[in-house]
Parts: C-alpha cells; sequence; structure tokens
C-alpha cells in the first residue's frame, strides 16, 4: 500500500487555484463589449470623414459630441480617482 496521494485523494488546499477564471457569463458580457466598441469605433470613424469631407449629418454631428463627451467625461473620472488616491496614501504616510 502506497502512501502517496492519487489524484481523487489529493486535498483541496493543493488543488488548483481557480482565481482568475471567468464565468461564461462574464465572457459573453466581454464579448459584447468589444463588439459594442468596434461598432462605435466604425460609426465615429465615418461620421469624421464625413465631417472632415464637409458632408455632416445631425445625426453625425450629435454622436462624435457624445463621443468626445464621453471620452472627457471618463478622462476626468479616472483623472479625479487618481488624485484621491493620492490624497489618501500621502494622508496615510503623513498620519501614520
Amino acid at each position: 500500500m502506497s502512501s502517496a496521494n492519487t489524484p481523487s485523494e489529493t486535498p483541496s488546499s493543493t488543488a488548483p487555484c481557480s482565481v482568475g477564471a471567468s464565468s461564461p457569463s462574464t465572457a459573453s458580457s466581454l464579448e459584447l463589449l468589444d463588439f459594442l466598441l468596434i461598432f462605435d469605433y466604425v460609426i465615429m470613424l465615418v461620421c469624421f470623414r464625413r465631417r472632415i469631407a464637409g458632408f455632416s449629418s445631425n445625426f453625425c454631428r450629435s454622436y462624435l459630441l457624445l463621443n468626445y463627451y464621453a471620452i472627457v467625461h471618463l478622462f476626468s473620472v479616472v483623472t479625479l480617482s487618481l488624485f484621491v488616491e493620492l490624497f489618501a496614501v500621502e494622508l496615510l504616510w503623513c498620519c501614520f
């Protein structure tokens, strides 16, 4: 009788870790997000080229304005969160 653990007797503490494994719903959500980003990029590219050529429609004008607003908003939120995080780190460094 051998004392080595067989694969069926392997303790759970030595089982391979599944941290970071994505569920099927997460994978499908990421695929949908990828599709939407590509679709958004194509529409922006078409509208931008039409605007450069001088054929600007109300849809393209509104769509580009909305995308520019979203990009600026995202940039400001990221910048603000980084500033708050750096301030918190400095506060912790100073006080403790």
